[in-house]
């Protein structure tokens, strides 16, 4: 598999693109009852959600957003454009887990943190800390390994025009292909990823809390578009304009 991930330690934004194969073909699930070969989508550079998200294949278009806390004023979101059952029409399909926060609270008591008052931490011990930390990143681990078994994906569908599913691929294209993380940007508290195909390839722009400008512009845009179709309000002709189509 060829990959090219590239980091941005000491820009002002953090950030990580990767460039990878859309398939892969040398793995025993791919072999047929007829000894042919099935090619396999590769989803090795997805997080966990994104897999419950988009679990079975890469979309033309994916878009993930989640806050840096998980108990931010929202669930993950995201969307991916695919084409019908007829290969026909585009669907837009908006992904959220209404019970994010829920499955995490659960999980933060069955597997608690201990908990260090600051006042007076230079009187701890160096074999307490270092037990307290132990113990921490063990039930972290517990809670990253359960969480995905509880999240309830649930999935919305739309039906969308050609011109605005194009425009929005283009965007997407465009836009991994020459983003330019030595510009500055704000602090946005959040996380997003940004993936589109391109011929054999899955192009992937994963960027951390520290946004450029046209990031948080794009990233908003992406989040009007789950709102407006969620809502039923969902003006094509209005996005077309803002995709400079």
């Amino acid at each position: 598999m060829f990959l090219q991930e590239v980091s941005a330690r000491d820009y002002p934004v953090q950030f990580s693109k990767r460039i990878e194969n859309n398939h892969v073909k040398c793995r025993l699930e791919n072999v047929q009852p007829d000894g042919s070969i099935k090619p396999l989508s590769n989803l090795d550079g997805k997080t966990d959600i994104e897999n419950l998200f988009f679990e079975d294949f890469n979309a033309p278009v994916e878009y993930f957003f989640r806050w840096e806390s998980k108990y931010g004023p929202e669930e993950p979101l995201g969307f991916r454009i695919v084409k019908d059952s007829s290969g026909r029409h585009y669907l837009l399909e908006v992904k959220s887990i209404p019970n994010f926060k829920e499955v995490n609270k659960k999980l933060e008591e069955e597997f608690p943190p201990l908990l260090m008052s600051l006042k007076g931490l230079d009187s701890i011990a160096d074999s307490t800390i270092r037990r307290y930390g132990k113990h921490n990143m063990a039930m972290y681990a517990k809670c990253q390994e359960e969480a995905p078994k509880r999240y309830r994906v649930e999935t919305r569908t739309f039906r969308i025009g050609d011109r605005f599913a194009e425009a929005l691929y283009n965007k997407f294209v465009n836009w991994i292909d020459r983003f330019d993380s030595k510009a500055e940007g704000p602090s946005v508290g959040y996380w997003a990823t940004f993936r589109c195909v391109v011929d054999n390839e899955v192009w992937t722009l994963s960027l951390n809390d520290e946004f450029t400008a046209d990031a948080v512009a794009l990233s908003d845009l992406c989040r009007e578009i789950i709102a407006d179709a969620v809502a039923g309000r969902l003006d094509e002709a209005k996005y077309l304009e803002r995709l400079g189509d």
